[in-house]
């Protein structure tokens, strides 16, 4: 018997750099999920983004675009298996707040 494929999940994380004690801490509770394939974008909205771990995917704008327009360019950013969040494989899609 085959195991269930996961349920990939895509999800976007604005910051702005102004939490840096939350940021590392949400992110790590964000990564330590369990059962799901994650594909992370960090929107950087104005800033280049501090603390982002390891294979997570990272974009700076170079102005703050306000929080619908750096959730949009997150869930159109390219991830790792070279999809997009919101035009991938039909996943759910979760912007989280400003970070």
């Amino acid at each position: 018997m085959m195991p269930d494929p996961k349920t990939t999940v895509d999800v976007v994380v604005l910051t702005m750099n102004d939490r840096p004690d939350a940021f590392p801490r949400a992110m790590a509770s964000l990564l330590a999920q369990r059962g799901v394939d994650l594909r992370v974008v960090v929107v950087g909205n104005g800033v280049e983004p501090d603390h982002v771990p390891a294979g997570v995917r990272a974009v700076t704008l170079p102005a703050n675009e306000g929080i619908p327009q750096g959730r949009n360019v997150g869930a159109g950013m390219p991830t790792s298996t070279g999809s997009s969040p919101a035009t991938g494989s039909g996943s759910p899609t979760a912007a989280c707040p400003l970070f």
